[in-house]
């Protein structure tokens, strides 16, 4: 994506961005939790959680991975 002008390449970003549907988030994470943000009675933005499920109470994610908690792009934070 190599862009001769910055510009070129902000632009190019920009409109190569697409949001997900609630249906597409569901599809992509069907064992995991689905919750949203509202602001002024609109969602504004969805975020995943996927418990790791373990006979403990508490588990911890492996060293060097993350827990998967995955916070979505929203068009208010861009």
């Amino acid at each position: 994506m190599a862009s001769g002008h910055p510009s070129d390449t902000i632009r190019n970003y920009f409109w190569g961005t697409r949001l997900l549907r609630r249906a597409e988030i569901d599809a992509l994470f069907p064992t995991a939790e689905v919750r949203f943000e509202k602001a002024l009675g609109m969602v504004k933005s969805y975020y995943v959680i996927d418990r790791i499920r373990s006979s403990s109470p508490v588990s911890a994610p492996a060293p060097g991975n993350p827990p998967r908690s995955t916070p979505l792009h929203s068009p208010s934070s861009a």
